[in-house]
Formats: C-alpha cells, sequence, structure tokens
C-alpha cells in the first residue's frame, strides 16, 4: 500500500518497495527546497500528476535572484535524487554539509570587498538607462543593470519584435504573402498506387517504387495476393496459391516477405512462376532490406522480446513491448518503438550497426509527452537520406521524425495508414472510416452528439450523472452536464463503478483503484499476482485479463478465457479463484462477458469457438450454475439482474436493440436505436451502458471509401 504525504514521499514510497532512512533525507530535502523557494520541487494538478513528477521529472532551476550559494543547491538536489544510494546515506551526513556551508558563508572574508550602495542617479553613464536605447520605460533587474551594450542588446530586441508585428499586420493586410508558419505542408500531389476493389488488409512497396504488393478481401471468399511491376496502376497481377497473404515488406529485387495467421514467414519471388520459403516460424514482426539481402524478425518469449539481424543473429533484447521493426535504406541501421518501463507511451529507438542503440525521446508536436500512445501509431517508414522516419498518427497527420527534432508534415490528413516509402514518396491509405459518437446521460430528453468529451467512451454511470473517458492515456471523469470534469489518472482504463465513485486503471506492472473524485491511490493487484492466477495484464498474443465491479461496489472480479477471480474493493483479502464447472461446453470455451450484481451471482457472456454463445448465470462461492440461455451471435451481454435476467444488446435489421432476457429465453425488447446516419451501412461498436439500460452510450462507423495512394514532395 502506498502511504505517505503527496508532494513529500520519496520514489520508492510511491512505488511502494521498502524505505529507509533516506526517503526521510528526500522529504527533509523537500521541505528545505520549500522553504527557500517559496514552491515544491515536484508538482501537479492531481495526486496522480504529483507522483508522476517525483518519479519522472527533475527538481526545476532555482531562480537566481535568490541569491541560493550555488553548495547549498548541490546539496538540495543530492537529497533529492531518485536512486536512493545517490542521497546521503543518513543524517549525520547531510547535518556535516550544511556546517560546512555555514561556516562558509557566516561572515566576508579578507579579500571580499563590500561596496556601499549607489544610487541610480549617481551611477556612470555607461550604467545609467539612456533614453535613446530605452524607448519604453521598462526596468531591467538589478542583476541586468550592468554595462551599456546591455541596453543595446534590449533595444535590438525591442526592434526585432517591432518588425515581426509590422510583417504580420502587412500578412493579414494582403500586402505580402508568406508561407505557413510552423510546420511545412505536404504537397497536395497524390497519384493513385493501384486499382482495387475491396477492403485493403495490408500492402507493402519498394524502395525504388518498382515492385508493390496488395492484400486485399473483396467479400468474394479468401484474401487475396496482388503484385504490381512498373507504374501501371493497372498492371496488377493476382499470385495463385500463395503461403500467406499477409504483406510485410517488398524488397528492389521484387522479394517479398509474407506472414501467416500463426506468425510463419515466407520470403517469395513475386514475379511470374512465383516461389516461396518459409524463413521462420512464432514470429511478430518483419522487414527486409531494399538489397533484399537481409531480414530482421520480432520474437517474443517469455523472458521478453528479442530483435534478430539479420535473421538468426540476435541483436537487442527487452523485457519491453516492441512494435514497428524496420530496417534503414542503406541496411545499416533498424529503428523501433519501445515500450517504457512504468508506462504506456511508446519511445522510438535506433539499433547501429556497431551494436550501439539510441533513444529518440526529445518532445515535439507529434509527441508532446515525449513518446507515442500506442493506440495512435498508423504506420511508420524510413525517409530516403536513411536519418529519419516518417510516422502517421490518428491525430490526423503525417510527420518526419530525426534523432535532433521533429516536424509535422501534413496536418488534417483525414484517416491516414503509412505501408512504406519510396525514394520520393509513401504508400499511403487515406480514408477508411467515418464515425459518430451517440448516448443519453442524464439530464437529456432524447439521444443527442457525444463528441464533446474529446476522447473515447468507456463508461456510463448507474445514474447516467458521469462519463469515464480516456482521452490518449489520460483518464478523466466527466459530468453529463458538460461542466469542468476531473483527471483521475494515467494509464489503460478498466472499470468504473455503478455509483460512479470508484475507477479501475492499469499500467504494464499493476492495477490501481482511485476515488473518482479524489482520494488516497491504491494497488489493487500487482501483474505478478495475477499471472499466478493465470491471467496476464499484458499480452501480445492470447487475451489479457479484463476487469468489472460488481454492482454494489464491493467487488471487482477479474476474468481471462476460462479463469475468473475476484478480490474486495476495499483492499482487504487476496486474490480468490471462482469455480467454474462447464462439463457440456466445448473444450476452447472462453468467457467473452462478465458482470455481477454483488460478488456472489455471476453472469456471463460464453463463447464456443465461432458459433455456439450463451448466457450462463452462477453462483460465485459453489461455482453452480442456475441459469443458461442461448444467445444471438451479434447479442452482447451488458448486465445482470436476480429479479429480472440479462440485460443485452443485439444487432437486428441494421437497428441496434437492447433487451432483457429472462432465464426461460423469453426476450423484451426495452429500447432500439436506429442508425444515426442516413442511407449508410455500418456498425454499432463500443456499446456502455446503466445496469438497467436507461442510459447508454455508443459508437456507429462506417466503412467509407479507402483509397491507396503514392503521396509526394516530401
Amino acid at each position: 500500500m502506498v502511504l505517505g504525504t503527496i508532494g513529500y514521499m520519496a520514489p520508492e514510497q510511491v512505488q511502494s518497495q521498502p524505505v529507509d532512512a533516506r526517503a526521510d533525507i528526500f522529504a527533509l530535502g523537500v521541505v528545505m527546497w520549500e522553504m527557500l523557494s517559496g514552491e515544491r520541487p515536484f508538482r501537479g494538478d492531481s495526486a496522480i500528476d504529483t507522483m508522476h513528477a517525483i518519479l519522472r521529472e527533475d527538481p526545476p532551476e532555482i531562480a537566481p535572484e535568490l541569491g541560493l550559494p550555488s553548495a547549498m543547491e548541490r546539496i538540495l538536489r543530492r537529497c533529492l535524487e531518485k536512486d536512493p544510494d545517490a542521497r546521503f546515506q543518513n543524517a549525520q551526513d547531510l547535518a556535516f554539509q550544511l556546517e560546512n556551508l555555514g561556516a562558509e558563508s557566516s561572515g566576508p572574508s579578507k579579500s571580499t570587498k563590500i561596496l556601499p550602495a549607489i544610487e541610480e542617479g549617481e551611477l556612470p553613464w555607461y550604467r545609467t538607462p539612456h533614453k535613446l536605447f530605452y524607448p519604453f520605460p521598462v526596468r531591467l533587474p538589478h542583476k541586468l543593470r550592468v554595462c551599456f551594450w546591455d541596453r543595446v542588446q534590449l533595444s535590438a530586441a525591442y526592434a526585432l519584435l517591432a518588425a515581426l508585428v509590422v510583417v504580420a499586420l502587412l500578412a493579414v493586410s494582403g500586402v505580402i504573402t508568406l508561407g505557413r508558419l510552423g510546420h511545412s505542408e505536404l504537397n497536395e500531389k497524390y497519384e493513385p498506387a493501384a486499382e482495387l476493389t475491396g477492403i485493403l488488409q495490408s500492402a507493402a512497396i519498394s524502395r525504388d517504387g518498382k515492385h508493390a504488393a496488395f492484400a486485399v478481401n473483396d467479400g468474394s471468399g479468401p484474401i487475396r495476393l496482388l503484385y504490381r511491376e512498373g507504374t501501371d496502376i493497372r498492371a496488377t497481377m493476382e499470385v495463385e496459391k500463395p503461403p500467406a497473404t499477409d504483406v510485410l515488406a517488398i524488397a528492389d529485387t521484387g522479394t517479398a516477405l509474407l506472414k501467416s495467421a500463426e506468425g510463419s514467414i515466407f520470403q517469395m519471388e513475386m514475379r511470374q512462376n512465383a516461389s516461396a520459403m518459409e524463413i521462420a516460424t512464432k514470429v511478430l514482426e518483419a522487414d527486409i532490406a531494399s538489397d533484399g539481402t537481409k531480414v530482421a524478425l520480432l520474437r517474443s518469449s517469455k523472458d521478453g522480446y528479442i530483435i534478430e539481424f539479420p535473421a538468426g543473429r540476435t541483436c537487442y533484447t527487452t523485457k519491453q513491448r516492441i512494435r514497428d521493426i524496420k530496417i534503414s535504406p542503406k541496411g545499416d541501421a533498424l529503428a523501433f518503438f519501445e515500450q517504457e518501463a512504468k508506462g504506456f507511451l511508446f519511445h522510438l529507438k535506433c539499433w547501429r550497426a556497431n551494436g550501439t542503440v539510441e533513444s529518440w525521446t526529445d518532445k515535439g508536436p507529434l509527441s508532446m509527452r515525449g513518446g507515442y500512445f500506442e493506440g495512435l501509431l498508423r504506420g511508420v517508414a524510413w525517409n530516403a537520406n536513411g536519418d529519419g522516419l516518417y510516422l502517421a498518427t490518428q491525430g490526423n497527420l503525417v510527420g518526419l521524425l530525426k534523432k535532433n527534432g521533429q516536424q509535422v508534415l501534413h496536418r488534417n490528413a483525414g484517416n491516414v495508414r503509412i505501408y512504406g516509402a519510396t525514394n520520393d514518396g509513401l504508400l499511403l491509405e487515406v480514408g477508411a472510416e467515418v464515425t459518430a459518437n451517440r448516448g443519453l446521460v442524464k439530464g437529456q430528453d432524447k439521444e443527442a452528439d457525444l463528441s464533446w468529451i474529446g476522447g473515447t467512451l468507456e463508461a456510463v454511470s448507474g445514474d447516467g450523472s458521469q462519463l469515464l473517458v480516456s482521452r490518449e492515456d489520460e483518464i478523466w471523469v466527466l459530468p453529463s452536464e458538460k461542466s469542468k470534469g476531473k483527471k483521475v489518472g494515467i494509464g489503460k482504463v478498466e472499470a468504473f463503478s455503478s455509483d460512479g465513485k470508484m475507477v479501475l486503471y492499469s499500467d504494464s506492472d499493476r492495477v490501481y483503484s482511485v476515488p473518482s473524485q479524489g482520494g488516497d491511490l491504491r494497488t489493487l493487484a500487482t501483474a505478478d499476482e495475477l499471472k499466478a492466477q493465470g491471467l496476464l495484464l499484458t499480452v501480445t498474443d492470447g487475451l489479457p485479463v479484463r476487469f468489472v465491479i460488481s454492482e454494489d461496489g464491493k467487488w471487482a472480479l477479474m476474468y481471462s478465457g476460462q479463469t475468473v477471480v475476484r478480490k474486495r474493493l476495499d483492499g482487504s483479502g487476496g486474490l480468490e479463484p471462482v469455480k467454474l464447472t462447464f462439463s457440456d461446453l466445448q473444450p476452447g470455451w472462453r468467457i467473452f462477458a462478465l458482470t455481477s450484481t454483488d460478488g456472489n451471482q455471476l453472469a456471463m457472456q460464453v463463447r464456443e469457438g465461432s458459433e455456439g454463445n450463451r448466457l450462463v448465470a452462477l453462483d460465485s462461492a459453489s461455482g453452480k450454475e442456475f441459469g443458461r440461455v442461448d444467445a444471438d451471435q451479434t447479442e452482447r451481454l451488458l448486465g445482470w439482474s436476480s429479479d429480472n435476467g440479462f440485460l443485452t444488446f443485439a444487432t437486428v435489421d441494421g437497428n441496434g436493440v437492447f433487451q432483457r432476457v429472462d432465464l426461460k429465453g423469453t426476450r423484451r425488447t426495452l429500447r432500439t436505436l436506429e442508425p444515426p446516419m442516413a442511407n449508410a451501412s455500418g456498425r454499432f461498436r463500443t456499446i456502455r451502458a446503466s445496469s438497467d439500460g436507461t442510459y447508454y452510450a455508443y459508437r456507429y462507423s462506417v466503412t467509407g471509401i479507402s483509397q491507396l495512394v503514392l503521396g509526394k514532395g516530401l
């Protein structure tokens, strides 16, 4: 449990690690800093932000006008070291340093010369403000009132500012024309890359632009693999009986890398009479050098992630998640994104042929937090020079990342994804999806647009008065009347209590519970504790653990696959496995959704492969089943009541339908939702509702026209 006063806790306290006297040294350093500067060294808008600052941020610079001796600042910063071993090891060491400082500053030395105070009018001309160089009545701080040349420099700054104002006025009036300020724009030059029918699954293009491959699903059968050689967009041919259809990359030689659903990698010559060879199995990602001579592979193991480059030779290992491995144009470097150890952000790294790994983690217009939220990444590719990478994000922009900076190339690009780069352009998929966020919450008499939440709606409280929202990695609780909400944490949302009082969220190491209106942050379970129960907090393959808070707000339930575990939300007790005995289900059954009134009565939706779909009610103490109903394939369990049965949502004739289903299988329609977009065929997604179905929210998506293009002018 995390105990301590927020703002004065040492990093090891924040992380629930063992503490000793060195934590008190850290707290004393905070107090001394506050006494000397008037502010705490680590601050945030909330308790979560303050704890994040203690773990990650360095203390700010102390204002020079305070005249703090440099020796004192060194003492303070040593007290505030993140690593306990780097601080003073006991109070006696700290006292000794302070006594020495006091002895040095107790009085002036014989060589110190104390100058009498001089009034402004008594200063010589070169230290007196001059009207010629001070056109505005501005007094510099005392330390800056030193010499004539300081005033010359300040006057030059005034002149430059005046020139900028004049230029801006002329630009607004149309007298002169300015280019775009702040970023360069991708020239609106798009060339069609291929004439395709159906939904694009994956694509790749060679560095010289002469070879391209596309995997397309036209709805008439299996995914088709198409290949194009040359620049004629109509000259595509279908590859007969490919060993796999997920296109990862293609070299200038026409050699492509294909991946199967099982993770097998095939190297295939794409011309007529194409031949294929399996080169690796159990692979997450792969890339091929532009000359076709080397392949990079990304694998996962129980110990972490492994990059092989070239294939068969391990060049980099880490316990953190890796994605988007890309070989540079010259084949002498490898770029990839790696997740930070104590958070969700991914940072760009570059492996060099000499074995060194560089981190490109500076903040910029594309990574305001110093990294990238995984859900926003939409593809990367090296530029032609090999000194930077193009990046597409869900924020509708394309940018260029370099070691020493970032540049936005194209804003408001629409829904865009990068599939590769040539020497003079990018292979982009543009278009893809149109969405609408709708719902009925407290204070409304009819369904309305919910785009004002500014993020992804994760849950609705039982009375419809509060909304739980994800904004990238920030977690917000917003009142339904659109007043200012409250940020409660940074991480991945897991669950929201029906009364709106408690939020569960996680990072890669643990699951936290926190009151939605502020209060103590508590660790509900660690990743190791969950793993011991067969539940995985973060996975790349398989099913991650999911969380539910019972309607009475007393239990947290965790489930994945065929496993259910519960724990009291107040933190007492340990993880309690729930016994499940479904003897008549197929061996591969899994829990698709779960809900509970009080932690004792559970309702589950159980899937058996792609066909069977069941609604089951059981007792958590004994595991005894007391009700089962067959469900439609589109039906989704949302809630449960021992009196009224299951609450479900289903799609019927294109409409969304909330239903009550009793234990006999009788269905009663509660509400019917019509598609919010006229003359559009789409899907109801991300259904969120109160336990009784009175309040709800959803996202409706329509597949738009997706176009594959070459964007040039970079």
